[in-house]
């Protein structure tokens, strides 16, 4: 499964502020803009966004079957 940009913009963040995340915690923005980025890439991230965004994907992920 893979935490897509519709899944940041679901919680109302900013596409500078996750751009600055992305560098801050070594991920590439660019490669997530295009493909998404898979969970297990995020899932030791312990922030409260991450959290969410990890949170927001299942969900998304769940609604569509």
């Amino acid at each position: 499964m893979r935490v897509i940009y519709a899944d940041v913009r679901a919680l109302d963040y900013c596409l500078p502020g996750v751009r600055q995340w992305f560098k801050e915690n070594g991920l590439n923005f660019n490669v997530f803009m295009k493909e998404g980025i898979e969970l297990s890439e995020l899932e030791h991230l312990t922030d409260p966004m991450a959290i969410r965004v990890l949170e927001q994907a299942k969900k998304r992920a769940l609604a569509n079957g």
